[in-house]
């Protein structure tokens, strides 16, 4: 079991709320499948390293 509440399980696949970070966390250890679409490949961007939006690249979407 992962400990988080049923109902937040259901309003996250109803599509109502998003997860948080330690539901996704806590989720993916008790399933022990990776929900979040490549996480552990992101690399965090050096200071001041944006994309035109203020948000990093993954690294899969990194043009060129």
């Amino acid at each position: 079991m992962s400990g988080v509440n049923r109902q937040v399980v259901a309003n996250v696949l109803n599509g109502t709320v998003w997860p948080d970070m330690l539901t996704v966390v806590d989720l993916e250890g008790a399933q022990g499948v990776v929900l979040w679409p490549d996480h552990l490949k992101w690399e965090i961007p050096a200071a001041g390293e944006f994309t035109e939006a203020g948000v990093a690249i993954p690294p899969q979407d990194v043009p060129g």
